[in-house]
């Protein structure tokens, strides 16, 4: 498809693609990223109001049970109800007004200095009764009417010191003829063996509805309150939301003490928070609608989908415009080159005096043309020196051939006069010839550089006949061992050009090659003659460690004494870096002893 574009919309609609596809996961990821963040916000939020309500409730049923506590812990209360009288159908407190009003004093006094926010009552096992209130408007009861009263009669006949109160669900007031919603706590007053009466503390439900308050200044207000078994004990739910409230009580499974589930509407979808009472067997859940939950989201989602597409447009606007001034002179490049003659090799350059890099691409094209054309020019030339150069080599070759031949000679005319010497010497020299003229590789073995310096000894050895002997010593396990080529000779011949110069005959040379337990090879080099300076030795070494650190083979400071051994091991080290060392010292005994090796890697 691409193929039939021109160049310009190819790199636009690439780079195009590109850019829309990295913005378009840009803004995906900010989108559920931050949307994520959002969420789990609202939520917390919705959890810590939820959570404050219900520390709010607990308060003030802990509130009410601490006051019941009071009463039932108090001694004059329990003095008289105890000593009520059983079976008299009046109200025991209506005929005796001073008790009534030291009961009073007493319940006054537990109550503290805030005002009362309902009312308390004392109900004797005989349905004598007293109380005080908040309302002006008591109702006038009778003891059939408080023995009617749903639950009174039963507490009173219980025994059950396991029962410790009972929260009653919201009903109207007992004990006010206005009859509002008030729920209360009733508690039974007794010692460790009987039960003398009951108290019974209530409060408006409207201030159980104070505390959700502050949540309907921009919407309804929707919660309920539910114990374990579902039942519920407040709700304000409105009926058009169409929540099915057993439903909502039963699912949530309350293992966690606080947390969130969605509820399903006539028409709409709620988020529920909910979190238990920690001192009643209740739980409150505040439900709203998701709509309103999830607007922040819908917000976030709009401006993302908003500020992507600005941005796109944008974008693609300016590629359109860049590709275009980018491509321009590649068109341009492209016709120039289509134009070139073959014969003459020119190209015209478009805005030659540009800083462009196709118009410096184009230049660079037109001088490679010129070099083209000038090497074609060149090229008859150039064979015709290759084919001299070969003939050079060629001739090169013949040297050796002819030094070679001209040994055999002499080892002929020896083996002829019955000199067996001479015969040794030409084919120790022969062999050392071959070995330095080889070209094959710049790598041998060792067992190949001893036999190179076996030769060398022994026609040193002819030499210095009576004056001069040597050893040798190498362990088969690094005669296969790859070294460079020469890197023993420069260290035979340093003994004969300075040790043995100013040394009284006879001279000795101990040659060893051993292999190392840690899997490195070692050649021992040890001679009886003067031995090194100290401060040539100091001098030697400094030279292998600046090389090993500058990889500079150059010193000038450096004496000719040393130049060649220092050359022979730069060699090594260059071959193997990891292994390679290189050790100079005199003996106590006299003479000297070089040691160096590297690691055993076999040809």
């Amino acid at each position: 498809m691409f193929t039939t574009l021109k160049y310009q919309y190819y790199v636009f609609i690439s780079l195009s693609l590109a850019v829309l596809v990295i913005l378009l996961a840009t803004n995906l990821s900010f989108y559920f990223y931050t949307g994520s963040i959002i969420e789990r916000n609202m939520v917390q939020n919705k959890l810590q109001t939820t959570q404050k309500v219900q520390e709010q409730l607990d308060a003030m049923l802990n509130e009410i049970n601490n006051i019941s506590i009071s009463i039932n812990a108090s001694n004059y209360i329990q003095q008289v109800m105890s000593h009520i009288p059983m079976n008299s159908t009046e109200n025991y407190f209506d005929n005796n007004p001073q008790t009534s009003l030291e009961v009073r004093d007493v319940l006054y006094s537990i109550t503290g200095l805030q005002p009362l926010k309902g009312s308390i009552v004392l109900i004797s096992k005989n349905y004598d009764f007293i109380d005080v209130s908040n309302k002006m408007d008591s109702q006038m009861v009778n003891k059939s009417y408080i023995e009617g009263l749903p639950g009174i009669k039963e507490l009173l006949l219980t025994n059950r010191i396991g029962l410790d109160h009972l929260l009653v669900r919201p009903h109207p007031d007992r004990w006010s003829a206005s009859e509002g919603e008030v729920f209360s706590l009733i508690r039974t007053i007794r010692d460790n063996f009987n039960v003398y009466g009951l108290i019974e503390i209530s409060y408006e439900v409207e201030e159980i509805q104070k505390l959700f308050s502050f949540l309907n200044q921009q919407n309804e207000s929707n919660f309920v309150i539910f114990d374990k078994a579902g039942n519920v004990f407040l709700s304000q739910l409105n009926a058009n939301l169409g929540i099915d409230v057993p439903s909502l009580t039963q699912k949530v499974g309350l293992i966690a003490d606080t947390g969130n589930f969605e509820v399903k509407g006539s028409d709409k979808t709620f988020m529920a928070t909910y979190s238990h009472l920690k001192n009643e067997d209740l739980t409150v859940a505040i439900v709203e609608d998701m709509s309103s939950f999830k607007k922040p989201i819908n917000i976030l989602r709009n401006t993302t989908i908003s500020v992507y597409l600005v941005t796109m447009i944008t974008t693609l606007l300016f590629l359109y415009v860049y590709t275009l001034g980018i491509t321009r002179p590649i068109t341009q490049l492209k016709k120039s080159l289509m134009d070139v003659d073959v014969g003459d090799l020119h190209l015209a350059v478009y805005n030659a005096h540009s800083n462009n890099e196709i118009v410096m691409l184009g230049k660079v094209v037109s001088n490679l043309l010129g070099e083209i054309k000038r090497h074609m020019m060149l090229t008859e030339q150039a064979h015709q020196n290759e084919v001299a150069a070969n003939m050079t080599a060629l001739q090169a070759q013949i040297n050796p051939h002819f030094l070679y031949n001209t040994l055999s000679v002499i080892s002929a005319q020896g083996l002829k006069q019955g000199n067996r010497e001479v015969v040794e010497m030409c084919s120790a020299l022969s062999n050392m010839f071959r070995y330095v003229t080889k070209q094959e590789s710049s790598r041998t073995t060792l067992e190949n550089e001893f036999e190179h310096i076996r030769n060398y000894l022994l026609l040193m050895g002819k030499r210095y006949e009576g004056f001069f002997t040597y050893d040798f010593e190498m362990d088969n396990r690094i005669r296969s061992v790859s070294v460079p080529k020469l890197i023993l000779q420069p260290f035979i011949e340093n003994m004969f050009q300075h040790a043995f110069s100013t040394a009284k005959p006879p001279w000795y040379i101990s040659v060893k090659g051993i292999w190392q337990p840690d899997g490195r090879w070692r050649i021992e080099i040890r001679d009886n003659g003067t031995g090194f300076d100290e401060h040539m030795i100091r001098r030697l070494n400094q030279r292998v460690e600046q090389f090993k650190t500058t990889g500079s083979a150059i010193d000038e400071r450096l004496p000719e004494e040393g130049i060649g051994m220092v050359n022979a091991f730069f060699r090594l080290y260059l071959a193997d870096r990891d292994h390679a060392f290189l050790e100079i010292r005199n003996h106590a005994d006299g003479g000297a002893e070089i040691c160096f090796g590297g690691g055993g890697e076999h040809a």
